[in-house]
C-alpha cells in the first residue's frame, strides 16, 4: 500500500459520502414527481377532452378524468412501491457508506484514490451534464452506473482475494 495524503484521502472520502447523501436524499422526490406529472398530464388530457367534445365522448371524457384524478389520489399507495425501490437502492447506498467510514482510517492506496475520484468525478458530472427530466428517464442507468464505480472503488480497497 502507498502511504497517501491523509487529508486528501479525508477530503475524497468526504465528497464520496456527500455523492451518497444527495443521491439518496433525490431518488424518492424524483420518483413521486415523475408520478404525478404523469398521472397529472393525464387527468388535464381528459378535462380537455371533455371541453371539447358532446355526447358520449364528453361523458367518457368526464369518467376517465375522475378515474385518473383517482390514480392522483392514490400516489400516496403507490408511494409504498417507490419506498421499496428507494430502501433497496438506499441499502445499497449505506453498505458504501460504511465502507467509506471504514477507509477514513488509513491512508489508500494510489489505486484506491483513483477508483474513488473516478466515482465522485462520474457522479458530479451526471448532476451537472443532466436535467431533472433527463435524470428521471435515466435514473436506473445512472444508479447502476455508480454502483459499478463504487464497487470497483470497494474492490481495490480489499485488494487482491486469496
Amino acid at each position: 500500500m502507498s502511504s497517501g495524503n491523509p487529508n486528501s484521502d479525508a477530503a475524497l472520502i468526504a465528497a464520496s459520502l456527500e455523492v451518497i447523501r444527495r443521491g439518496k436524499e433525490r431518488a424518492p422526490q424524483d420518483y413521486l414527481v415523475a408520478l404525478a406529472v404523469a398521472l397529472v398530464g393525464v387527468t388535464a388530457a381528459f378535462l380537455v377532452g371533455a371541453v371539447i367534445t358532446d355526447g358520449f365522448l364528453h361523458d367518457l371524457c368526464l369518467n376517465f378524468a375522475a378515474e385518473a384524478f383517482g390514480a392522483v389520489l392514490t400516489v400516496v399507495v403507490i408511494d409504498g412501491v417507490w419506498k421499496r425501490r428507494e430502501a433497496a437502492t438506499t441499502s445499497r447506498l449505506d453498505a458504501i457508506t460504511a465502507e467509506l467510514r471504514r477507509l477514513r482510517h488509513r491512508s489508500m492506496t494510489a489505486s484506491e484514490r483513483d477508483a474513488w475520484r473516478t466515482f465522485v468525478d462520474a457522479s458530479e458530472g451526471l448532476a451537472k451534464a443532466e436535467s431533472v427530466a433527463d435524470r428521471l428517464r435515466h435514473d436506473p442507468t445512472r444508479i447502476r452506473r455508480l454502483e459499478d464505480l463504487a464497487d470497483r472503488a470497494l474492490a481495490e480497497s480489499e485488494g487482491p482475494k486469496a
